[in-house]
């Protein structure tokens, strides 16, 4: 955008930069909180992972086709994985 002056030169307009109000940061801001807490984003950043093993199969699951398990393989705060010892270690380590 060009204006012309008195002397007929031509000097370029300053932009101005829209206004942000608090509120539009503060939708913002919840929005991606909601986001975040809906996906729990965190366990996907988390990426501890581990197997918590029983010697005598006597670990309770309420999975009804499978109540006793060896191992459970957990990542971040989730069960990832469950079986025997041996099937654990060949796929995880």
């Amino acid at each position: 955008m060009k204006d012309s002056d008195q002397s007929g030169h031509f000097a370029l307009k300053s932009r101005q930069r829209p206004r942000v109000s608090s509120r539009s940061w503060l939708t913002g801001a919840v929005f991606a909180a909601l986001i975040f807490w809906y996906f729990d984003v965190h366990d996907l950043f988390d990426a501890r992972e581990y197997a918590l093993c029983s010697e005598s199969n006597n670990i309770y699951t309420v999975d009804e086709s499978n109540p006793r398990v060896e191992c459970l393989v957990v990542r971040g705060s989730r069960i990832s994985d469950m079986g025997t010892q041996g099937n654990i270690i060949k796929i995880y380590w």
